[in-house]
């Protein structure tokens, strides 16, 4: 009896192999792929992911720009915290609000910016 149910567990299993291969993310198949232990996620995906977070953040910080006491007074932009660390993140907040745009601003990115939170904390 013990045997038959075993085998019925075994029909609901799911290989992570196959489920990573008829993945399809974003509406988009072989996005995601699986070599041995690794899964690799490609840049299309990570960066959809990443823009879900940096958006709204982008969009945040225009938002108070906009306010004139702080469009007068801001010139520097201080990246601190986790997302901080990501080259795409610093990239993306240097196109928006680097020397080149119209915002003309100075990136300050500390060489551990995770740290500035931690020390900031306590």
């Amino acid at each position: 009896m013990e045997e038959e149910g075993e085998e019925e567990g075994k029909e609901d299993e799911i290989d992570i192999e196959d489920a990573v291969a008829a993945a399809t993310v974003f509406g988009e198949s072989n996005q995601v792929t699986l070599s041995d232990e690794y899964l690799t996620i490609y840049y299309d995906v990570w960066k959809v992911m990443f823009n879900h977070v940096v958006d709204p953040t982008i969009n945040h910080m225009k938002k108070l720009l906009q306010e004139p006491k702080l469009m007068r007074k801001c010139k520097y932009i201080c990246l601190a915290g986790g997302l901080s660390t990501s080259p795409y993140f610093q990239h993306r907040m240097r196109e928006e609000f680097g020397p080149k745009s119209k915002y003309n601003m100075t990136l300050i990115i500390p060489k551990r910016p995770i740290l500035s939170v931690v020390e900031g904390a306590a």
